[in-house]
């Protein structure tokens, strides 16, 4: 078995976890709370995750454990809000703090303060305290709300992709299997699952689709995979005491990017191992998919399809001077327009355009130093937009 690694490049972990999600080998199992995530995305940032969906499915590496389909069965029968809209509670619970705050303000604000913040006078200042409120109290309200056409849709999503997709596994036996495993796996602090030992309902799930994820790699005879989860318990995965970052700068484990990185703890790879053969077993969070999926330098071709996940996910796509330029393109649709009509204009193959006045009429239009349009790969930011 190996040992726990204390440091880890983040660059070079994630492609490797770039390439095992293209890998046509890799089988890519999804979690329950990978499922609740699903209701709660925008239209646009739903469209794109479902069409990444099925494009696995098309290719059959998408596996759903049937542990995960019980446990949205459980949920969706019992209409449970906490699953499906999260967001319920942040209205009134914002509804106390905006009054407070407005309290407060009308106590302490006095015209010095007032000025200080750039307002003309204490009235002009509480006047866009309350107008702010009154906005962020319509955008928390709209939260609240059950869009029942948007539930609709995604249920019969989710049941036509399960329909396809979810494992045949012998849920009872695998249930009563796991019960009895869980005792000595559970008091040996073996993962995963060994944090849920206390627990009186569901203390054996997460080991149950460890056992189907195992059975499937091993009945395909995958010797890759992919597990989503936004599940962050300590008894599956662990971040390293160090993690060098994109820019070559080592940090802590405890820094917030450090802390996306999640690595499955070595026992889990060992019986991956053991099963399959191989060490390449992977966790992954949504934030982390999403980041990979979204980021030119490891998803070059398909990189723009994820645009609306990512701002949804407030992922940075600005990570890089190729990325800063690709999303000043998709802010700046006019400037497409212009280069269509213009610089980049080919009438029977791209090669008709002259790059490097491409280069020019960008770096001019971005406001780019040169140091910086050389840090840019325009061919990738040329094929995105202009082929």
């Amino acid at each position: 078995m190996l040992a726990v690694q204390s440091s880890v490049d983040l660059d070079v972990h994630q492609r490797v976890i770039a390439n095992a999600l293209q890998d046509h080998g890799t089988l890519v199992f999804i979690d329950t709370n990978v499922i609740a995530w699903i209701f709660r995305l925008n239209a646009s940032a739903y469209q794109e995750f479902a069409a990444w969906l099925e494009h696995l499915v098309s290719n059959r590496r998408l596996a759903i454990p049937a542990w995960t389909v019980h446990e949205y069965n459980y949920h969706l029968l019992q209409d449970d809000s906490a699953f499906f809209l999260p967001h319920k509670s942040i209205g009134r619970q914002l509804q106390v703090s905006l009054a407070e705050l407005a309290r407060a303000a009308h106590l302490v604000l006095s015209e010095e303060y007032a000025a200080q913040l750039g307002h003309g006078s204490r009235d002009e200042c509480l006047q866009k305290l309350e107008d702010s409120m009154s906005h962020i109290e319509k955008v928390a309200s709209h939260l609240t709300k059950s869009d029942g056409s948007r539930r609709r849709e995604r249920v019969l999503f989710m049941e036509h992709l399960i329909a396809r997709t979810s494992l045949q596994s012998p849920l009872h036996a695998l249930a009563e299997h796991a019960a009895g495993q869980a005792r000595e796996r559970y008091s040996s602090r073996l993962a995963p699952g060994y944090k849920d030992g206390g627990k009186e309902t569901n203390a054996s799930g997460d080991l149950i689709i460890w056992n189907e994820l195992l059975a499937a790699c091993a009945s395909r005879s995958a010797r890759s995979a992919v597990l989503i989860t936004n599940d962050r318990k300590t008894d599956w995965a662990y971040t390293p005491s160090t993690v060098i970052l994109a820019n070559g700068k080592t940090v802590s484990g405890s820094n917030e990017q450090a802390r996306r990185l999640k690595l499955p703890k070595p026992e889990l790879i060992a019986e991956f191992e053991h099963h399959t053969g191989s060490r390449q077993f992977h966790i992954l969070s949504i934030d982390s998919l999403v980041g990979i999926l979204s980021s030119v330098q490891l998803n070059s071709y398909r990189a723009q399809q994820f645009r609306h996940l990512a701002h949804a996910l407030l992922v940075d796509l600005a990570r890089d001077p190729t990325e800063m330029a690709l999303q000043w393109f998709l802010s700046n649709p006019e400037a497409v327009s212009e280069a269509i009509k213009g610089v980049c204009y080919w009438h029977y193959s791209p090669s008709e355009v002259d790059q490097d006045a491409f280069v020019a009429w960008a770096t001019e239009q971005m406001k780019l130093s040169d140091p910086d349009a050389k840090k840019v790969h325009w061919s990738v930011v040329f094929c995105e937009f202009f082929i």
